[in-house]
């Protein structure tokens, strides 16, 4: 991505009322009133367009100083955005409101307006407290410090300095604990393997032996989610996993104030349930958990869905769509599409490449499920005609034999004979090696284009019995996971006709 594009993208990522603020904001800056005309009118016409086109930019305002030294006019804009969007967020976050306390804090200390400072001191300590802040408890406190020394009282205040002392030193503690865990989170890949053959010694490392160093709430949740994925991977004990994740989620709920503060933790710890009972099959108790997931944002009275937590959103969408394909709910996962392409839609500038193809796939699957086979090739065509580089290569690969699919149950059999070839040269150039499964479909679908109609039923039942030899169960129940050709293959052979 081009540095030249950067202002493009922090003008598509406003919201509605970030940009009507931001024209206020920047209407009423005191300063020059042409060149804030000038930045208004440089918002707006890259606001309009599409893609950024610099060249089209220039020649829009080609009579207008300004596009002499555009770069430097950009920049302005880029920095005029982000003050307002400061005073437009100034309470996005307990965070954020303490760093203005912070900055209030300096100011009336430096005016020597002392009471009114302790006044601001105490409201900043117990929102870091609250909030557990604690990086930003040691600015309180040494604020707190400063202003004991400043004050004539602080001649003779030892108590007061050593118990600021005392509490800085218990932060720093659970600071360390907080990065020990994080230490964990970052290497748990490289520092599971071990475990794998002792798997229970990871219970008697000092970190993981008891919960007592995770004394603050963010170190709680890393040391659930480092335990969660422990009894996955190393001990493949999904029901002890699940255990882990329901206390997780617990001790948030028992701590309302952190879900409102950072709901994506919360929504993070929903959704891994829900995958652990979509690994388990226990598809009963799912419903009632994406009910929470789309219910939090309104319980914990979060007004704004962070960006941040964007992914977590889409992640529980797809799971919703595994759960009505993995339970042959065809029609309940095609009566959710409509939702989820607006949501896409609204959030196109945000949302990662790998959700956007695996949406697309999603849909196309659960539309071919439903034999609308004309929406469904809709759906893979927008995978063909992007560009995903080389993310989700897995989902890419079946795209194609899905494609080869449905132009099959299209009779499209002229396309088809094309498709093929453009299904195996993808293949080549990502995969290099093909799988045995992959060779064997080639081979079927470019059979099946020479083949009279009343020759299918035998190559259908030739790839019934080949289709998996020499392939692996996993290599197997990953293919189905994906694209269930064992099912395909059945209902072709029910088939007393085709086309």
């Amino acid at each position: 991505m081009s540095k030249k594009e950067n202002l493009f993208l922090l003008i598509k990522s406003l919201t509605k009322a970030e940009k009507r603020y931001f024209k206020l904001f920047a209407s009423s800056t005191k300063g020059d009133k042409q060149k804030h005309n000038n930045y208004l009118l440089l918002f707006e016409a890259i606001d309009k367009q599409e893609s950024y086109d610099e060249a089209a930019i220039k020649q829009r305002f080609s009579k207008q100083a300004f596009t002499k030294q555009l770069h430097v006019t950009k920049n302005y804009l880029s920095q005029l955005i982000l003050k307002s969007l400061r005073n437009f967020h100034a309470k996005l976050s307990k965070e954020s409101e303490l760093r203005d306390l912070l900055k209030d804090i300096e100011i009336l200390f430096h005016k020597e307006l002392y009471a009114q400072c302790q006044d601001v001191i105490n409201k900043a300590c117990q929102v870091a407290k609250e909030y557990e802040c604690l990086h930003l408890l040691l600015d309180v406190n040494r604020w707190k410090r400063r202003l004991c020394l400043a004050t004539s009282v602080g001649l003779n205040s030892n108590n007061t300095l050593n118990a600021i002392h005392s509490e800085n030193t218990a932060c720093l503690t659970k600071l360390n604990h907080l990065h020990h865990y994080w230490d964990w989170t970052i290497n748990f890949f490289e520092r599971i393997d071990p475990y794998k053959n002792h798997p229970d010694s990871l219970l008697t490392n000092e970190w993981f032996q008891d919960a007592s160093k995770a004394d603050t709430i963010q170190a709680q949740k890393l040391y659930h989610h480092i335990l969660m994925a422990y009894y996955v991977m190393a001990k493949q004990d999904y029901a002890q996993a699940i255990k882990v994740v329901d206390d997780l989620i617990e001790m948030l709920e028992e701590n309302p104030k952190h879900i409102t503060e950072d709901l994506g933790a919360y929504l993070t710890a929903l959704n891994n349930k829900v995958s652990l009972l979509l690994d388990m099959k226990q598809y009963d108790s799912i419903p009632s958990l994406l009910q929470k997931v789309r219910a939090a944002a309104t319980k914990y009275k979060v007004k704004t869905v962070a960006a941040a937590n964007l992914k977590v959103q889409l992640h529980t969408y797809n799971l919703e769509l595994e759960l009505y394909r993995d339970t042959d709910a065809y029609e309940t996962g095609v009566a959710l599409i409509p939702e989820i392409a607006d949501f896409l839609q609204v959030q196109v500038t945000l949302v990662p490449d790998d959700y956007l193809l695996c949406f697309y796939y999603q849909f196309a699957y659960l539309y071919f499920r439903q034999k609308q086979y004309t929406t469904a090739l809709q759906w893979l065509n927008r995978i063909l005609a992007t560009k995903f580089d080389s993310s989700r290569q897995d989902l890419q690969s079946f795209t194609r034999f899905l494609h080869l699919i449905i132009h099959f149950e299209l009779g499209n059999i002229i396309v088809l004979k094309y498709a093929v070839e453009a299904c195996r040269r993808f293949l080549k150039k990502e995969k290099k090696v093909l799988a045995a499964f992959e060779k064997k479909l080639l081979s079927f679908f470019s059979k099946i284009c020479t083949q009279p109609p009343d020759k299918f039923q035998h190559l259908f039942g030739k790839l019934q019995e080949e289709l998996f030899v020499g392939s692996s169960s996993k290599e197997r129940n990953q293919c189905l996971d994906y694209l269930n050709f064992e099912q395909w293959i059945a209902e072709n052979l029910q088939k007393k006709s085709f086309f």
